[in-house]
C-alpha cells in the first residue's frame, strides 16, 4: 500500500552521476511528461507519466481502483482532478485520464530490453536544470516474473537495484541513452537501498492504447497454471511449460488440455519458459485462435484454442 508520507525527493550523493550535456537535455525534455499525483486527502504521493496521449497518464496500479478520483500537479503547480480509467493487474499499471491535457507526452516508443548491468536513470517529479545530476539504478535482470499476489502475476518486468531510498511508484526509467524503457510498479527495500520492478514501455504503450480506444484493458487468456521444465531425450524441443492445473471454465478446460502435458510451441513459435508463454498470450487479442503444440509422454500433438479475455 501507499506510504503515508511523501518520498524523499533528494537522492543520496553516493548514487548520483553527472550526465553529458546532450543526454541531460534529452532527459529534461522527457521529464516534463512526468508529474506528481496524490490522493485528495494527500495520504499518498507518487509519479505518473503522460504516455501516447496528452490526456492519459500511466502509473503503478498498486492500491488504485477503476473510477477512483485523484489529484495531479500541473506544471503551474496547481492541483486538479483526474480519474483512474483502468487498472491492469497483469502489468500492475493504472491508466489515468485527465481533462487538463499536457503539451508533453511520450510517444509510442518501443525499444529492445535493456542489458543486465546497464545503468539507467530514474526520473520522478522534481526540478531538473542543465547539467543536473540524476539518480541511477543498475539493471539486474530483464523479463523478470513478478508475483504480486496469488492473483497478480506480471510476466515481464525489469528488475533494478539502486542505493536510493524512497523511490516513488510510477517513476520513469530511462536507459543510458536517455530513452524511456519502463515505469516502476513495485519497490522493495534491499540491503543497499531499494529494489525496483518496472513494466517495459511496449507493454505500457499497448495498454494505454487499449484504454484510449476501447475504454478497457484486454488480454488473451488461456487458463493454465504451469512451470518451466526441461524435456528429456533428443527430441526437437528441450524446454517447455508443463501444465500443472487448469482453471475451471477457461479455454484450456473447454479444449481439454491434459494436465501434466507440456506446451512447447504457440502458433509455431517455440515456448521456452512460463514468462515467454504469458507474454505471448497477453499480447494476443481475446477471441483470437491460437495453436498450441503439446508434448504428451514423448508424443507431439496440437490443439486449436480460442482465447478469452483475461478475467
Amino acid at each position: 500500500m501507499f506510504s503515508s508520507a511523501p518520498p524523499r525527493l533528494k537522492p543520496p550523493p553516493a548514487n548520483l552521476v553527472t550526465l553529458p550535456a546532450g543526454i541531460s537535455k534529452k532527459i529534461q525534455q522527457i521529464s516534463s511528461a512526468v508529474i506528481a499525483i496524490k490522493s485528495p486527502t494527500g495520504t499518498f504521493w507518487q509519479a505518473a507519466t503522460f504516455v501516447n496521449s496528452a490526456n492519459y497518464l500511466v502509473t503503478s496500479g498498486d492500491g488504485l481502483s477503476a473510477d477512483e478520483i485523484l489529484l495531479e500537479r500541473s506544471h503551474s503547480n496547481n492541483w486538479q482532478k483526474l480519474w483512474v480509467a483502468a487498472v491492469d493487474p497483469l502489468t500492475d499499471s493504472a491508466i489515468l485520464r485527465t481533462t487538463q491535457p499536457s503539451s508533453q507526452y511520450i510517444s509510442n516508443y518501443v525499444k529492445d530490453s535493456p542489458q543486465a548491468g546497464a545503468l539507467d536513470e530514474l526520473v520522478y517529479p522534481r526540478k531538473l536544470s542543465s547539467g543536473d545530476i540524476l539518480q541511477m539504478a543498475e539493471v539486474v535482470n530483464v523479463s523478470t516474473p513478478l508475483t504480486l499476489s496469488a492473483k497478480l502475476y506480471v510476466p515481464n518486468s525489469i528488475e533494478l537495484d539502486t542505493t536510493g531510498v524512497g523511490i516513488p511508484l510510477g517513476t520513469l526509467v530511462l536507459d543510458p541513452e536517455g530513452d524511456p524503457i519502463g515505469i516502476v510498479v513495485k519497490t522493495t527495500p534491499s540491503k543497499t537501498g531499494s529494489k525496483l520492478y518496472a513494466t517495459p514501455m511496449p507493454s505500457i504503450a499497448r495498454i494505454t492504447n487499449l484504454v484510449e480506444n476501447h475504454l478497457g484493458v484486454l488480454h488473451g487468456y488461456l487458463g493454465v497454471v504451469g512451470k518451466t521444465v526441461s524435456l528429456k531425450g533428443a527430441g526437437t524441443y528441450t524446454v517447455g511449460v508443463e501444465i500443472t492445473s487448469i482453471t475451471s471454465g477457461s479455454p484450456a478446460e473447454k479444449a481439454k488440455l491434459p494436465v501434466g502435458s507440456v506446451i512447447v510451441t504457440l502458433d509455431g513459435s517455440k515456448v521456452g519458459t512460463l514468462p515467454s508463454l504469458q507474454a505471448i498470450l497477453l499480447s494476443s487479442e481475446p477471441g483470437s485462435d491460437v495453436t498450441l503444440g503439446i508434448e504428451i509422454s514423448g508424443r507431439y500433438t496440437s490443439f486449436r484454442i480460442a482465447l478469452a479475455n483475461h478475467p
